[in-house]
């Protein structure tokens, strides 16, 4: 039987950051939010984010008062030292994450019945609140570690080419974020897709909660191309196999429509041995205040990823009007209703990536449709709707 707790307030814990000062943000807002605990942010007005804005826009926090967070910022700028010096940044994120745990558990915790901390920086937390019986909540990113190493296993052999962005990991890493997941007393993850790894590897359904990430990008609706223009495809995301790029540009090959071009934008770099068509843009990386821009040039989104959590790009490009293309493996499932305001294919299947592509550059019509539909939802996906699911798991008691 489920219960209903009242009046929590909750200790929210991240040497990163994330995604982590949305959920603060809504925390405060909610008047739940005791303490947000991280390695370095800064303020809006402040010269460091003047100098550098659009790269810290994960450190810059909005609409928490000062009292409501802590920082231990020497955390973070040894580990951004040490990043120059050594190339292992596996170990030095474990090494800052392993830190940052025993600051907070050592000055932090006491009286702190509610605990909110995020996968890969957890573990020692985890087991800390087990023992003291304080609640341990579990933020989880992306699906479960050996369920992603079987899909990175099968990545490098059928794309040799990009296995240098398919690296493997550490097996004690592994073994501590087993850790985190079963000592947390709850988990909240962004997707099914995320439950569904989770549960293939004997964690127990009953504590998994699904809460998908929000987005501040809406734009006004923005109509479809004249149908005398081409059709534009855009992928935004790392260039890696991961997000099902090279099953992208195989699939691109297999459409050969001179009438539609792809837009590529990310971090990364394809491999120099991958030809690329000639209709195939490639951008690079884009600043946060460009995504916009970038997402009103296309016509449709397609990542046809492998293996996530949620893939918040997808967000963004429904919020901006784009039918998706999606997989079940990216969250797509959480956005989009296969035929209605999207498709989801297999990751990997060329054969459905082209019949989805195709649909669209042979049914122009039906963009506008689509478009419209895919914005039905988009008030499920903004930051406000997240907090306020998050208010309703605090508040679920297990019993």
């Amino acid at each position: 039987m489920l219960q209903r707790i009242p009046e929590l307030k909750v200790t929210l814990l991240h040497p990163g950051t994330q995604y982590s000062h949305h959920l603060a943000r809504e925390l405060t807002r909610l008047k739940m939010l005791d303490k947000f605990i991280t390695s370095f942010v800064v303020s809006e007005n402040s010269i460091l984010n003047k100098l550098f804005h659009g790269l810290l826009t994960n450190r810059v926090l909005l609409g928490i008062s000062y009292d409501c967070f802590k920082t231990y910022p020497d955390i973070e700028f040894s580990y951004w030292i040490e990043a120059i010096l050594n190339r292992d940044q596996e170990y030095l994120l474990y090494k800052r994450n392993s830190r940052f745990q025993d600051r907070i558990i050592k000055n932090d915790l006491k009286d702190k019945p509610v605990i909110i901390g995020f996968d890969t920086s957890s573990w020692k937390l985890a087991e800390h609140c087990q023992k003291t019986g304080q609640e341990f909540i579990l933020d989880v990113s992306i699906g479960h570690p050996l369920s992603k190493e079987k899909v990175f296993e099968k990545l490098r052999t059928d794309f040799p080419l990009w296995k240098d962005g398919i690296p493997r990991k550490n097996e004690g890493l592994v073994a501590l974020e087993q850790m985190e997941l079963q000592s947390a007393s709850k988990i909240v993850v962004p997707s099914n897709f995320v439950k569904r790894t989770l549960i293939e590897n004997n964690i127990s359904p009953n504590k998994i909660f699904v809460n998908p990430f929000g987005t501040s990008l809406f734009t006004p609706y923005i109509e479809a191309r004249k149908t005398d223009k081409k059709l534009i495809f855009l992928f935004f995301g790392s260039l890696t196999a991961r997000k099902g790029l090279p099953t992208l540009l195989n699939a691109w090959k297999a459409l050969g429509e001179e009438e539609a071009e792809l837009i590529i934008a990310g971090y990364g770099n394809i491999p120099k041995n991958e030809s690329i068509p000639e209709n195939v843009k490639i951008l690079g990386a884009i600043l946060p205040e460009k995504r916009a821009q970038l997402y009103a040039q296309a016509d449709v989104f397609v990542f046809p990823s492998f293996f996530e959590g949620f893939a918040q790009v997808q967000v963004e490009a429904a919020a901006c009007g784009l039918p998706i293309i999606g997989t079940q493996n990216s969250g797509a499932e959480e956005i989009i209703q296969d035929g209605y305001n999207g498709f989801i294919v297999e990751p990997g299947n060329i054969d459905q990536l082209v019949s989805a592509m195709r649909f669209f550059v042979k049914n122009r019509e039906k963009l506008a449709v689509m478009s419209a539909k895919v914005r039905e939802r988009i008030d499920f996906f903004s930051w406000n709707s997240y907090g306020n699911r998050w208010k309703a798991i605090l508040e679920t008691k297990l019993s």
